[in-house]
């Protein structure tokens, strides 16, 4: 693993995580909110001798800078962040791997800079749209239950808040050991960052509609954090995508089937680049 820092929008400082031969094709992981690039690490463990592998901490999220600004609210910040990671992997296209609020990230991106630096975008359980009617409609009421504690700066609601919404994740029981890297991780996260980011208002239908590029949109269908009727609505928004439901999964497919997602990732990628090696 090689650690790097980039500058993202308004001067953030944003840590990268980078595995794999440097030669091989670049995938860009893009985590969800109130975590960190770990959450990638059962992917990760499988598909490193494939890829090049890039992967950031959100701003305010693990060892990435948090700001205390209005930053969080604008889709120019996520997108200019995104960008500053994508320019790590120098000239080429890439392939965006976005799971949950990444998904919305990758909107950003696209808003701003377009598709012609991808060759192939996942989306993994992608949020598309938030701050609106329709975009409330489109979450779990398990999740919707949590929300109001995520932001609490109550030390005792908060905790348990964000525990709660670490057990949402998954569909079955975490294992111990990985259930508490991911509520450190979560809990690393200040209350006023997870407050800016749930009140923005974004609606990335329109970027997504716009592509052209190859995309698979993979998500469970036990999902309890967005009811999965929204990911199989995306089949109709976007015209170049491809739907696969996990049965019995929840909301962190990469995580609860690694196996099943590492192989079909390299598939995916190997029909872009046939030179991709197989799965280690």
């Amino acid at each position: 693993m090689r650690e790097h820092f980039v500058t993202g929008a308004a001067g953030a400082r944003l840590r990268v995580l980078e595995h794999g031969p440097e030669q091989a094709p670049t995938v860009v992981l893009v985590h969800g909110l109130s975590l960190n690039a770990g959450v990638w690490d059962p992917l990760v463990a499988r598909i490193q001798n494939s890829f090049r592998i890039l992967a950031p901490d959100l701003r305010g999220h693990g060892h990435s800078d948090a700001p205390d600004d209005d930053t969080y609210s604008l889709s120019r910040t996520w997108a200019e962040d995104l960008e500053a990671v994508i320019s790590l992997a120098g000239p080429g296209p890439v392939v965006l791997v976005a799971w949950s609020y990444g998904g919305l990230v990758a909107t950003d991106f696209l808003r701003a800079y377009g598709q012609s630096g991808l060759s192939g975008l996942v989306l993994a359980s992608p949020l598309r749209k938030i701050g609106s009617a329709d975009a409330l409609a489109l979450l779990g009421p398990d999740f919707l239950a949590t929300a109001g504690g995520l932001t609490s700066t109550d030390l005792d609601e908060g905790v348990a808040a964000v525990s709660a919404f670490v057990d949402l994740l998954r569909a079955g029981d975490w294992d111990q050991a990985a259930r508490e890297r991911l509520l450190g991780a979560a809990l690393s996260v200040p209350p006023r960052v997870r407050a800016a980011i749930l009140g923005r208002v974004s609606d990335g239908d329109d970027a997504l509609a716009e592509l052209t590029i190859p995309t698979r949109v993979v998500y469970g269908s036990d999902d309890t954090v967005i009811a999965p009727a929204a990911f199989a609505e995306l089949d109709t928004i976007i015209a170049a995508a491809t739907t696969t439901a996990y049965p019995g999964v929840g909301h962190i497919p990469f995580a609860e089937d690694p196996a099943r997602f590492a192989a079909e990732l390299v598939e995916f990628v190997g029909t872009l680049s046939p030179a991709t090696a197989a799965v280690h």
